[in-house]
């Protein structure tokens, strides 16, 4: 076999597939897988440090209860808590950032912090409220006021199964 360096295609090599940003449903699966495996590695620090973690969580109308609602949504009381909230976690979270990552991370934060001063107003007081639940029902909200104003049935036919 001869070579032909005079050859135009001598030397080039084709070129590799570009690959471009991943998908949105991509990106919300390890945005949300991330999320979930952040909670399980809390709850290991909170079970080290003998359950000290949790009670920074939301006291109602107290000054230092304030900075719970920075914390709450991630602190859980125990495994059964956790585990409790992980499925709804993934499935929520997913279907809120794959409408779209930066309008569902927006959705999330307004959602973290309206529900953490909600809590801290109305909620009954001397207690310690930690959880993921406060997401899990703002982010079923989400998806059915979203399926309201983008009149899509099958958005609301969702929110209602979840």
């Amino acid at each position: 076999m001869t070579m032909d360096f005079n050859s135009p295609d001598f030397g080039t090599r084709t070129p590799a597939p570009k690959s471009g940003p991943p998908s949105v449903w991509k990106q919300s699966a390890v945005l949300v897988g991330g999320f979930a495996i952040l909670l399980y590695v809390i709850e290991i620090v909170d079970v080290i440090s003998g359950q000290n973690v949790q009670n920074a969580g939301v006291t109602p109308r107290t000054l230092d209860g304030l900075w719970g609602i920075l914390f709450a949504p991630v602190l859980h009381d125990d495994w059964g808590h956790l585990i409790a909230n992980t499925i709804p976690v993934l499935i929520l979270g997913y279907l809120v950032l794959v409408s779209g990552i930066a309008r569902g991370l927006a959705a999330t934060g307004i959602i973290w912090v309206i529900g953490g001063v909600g809590t801290w107003l109305f909620a009954g007081s001397n207690s310690n409220h930690v959880g993921a639940s406060v997401l899990i029902f703002g982010w079923v909200t989400y998806l059915l006021v979203r399926g309201f104003f983008t009149r899509s049935f099958t958005q609301i036919l969702i929110g209602v199964a979840v």
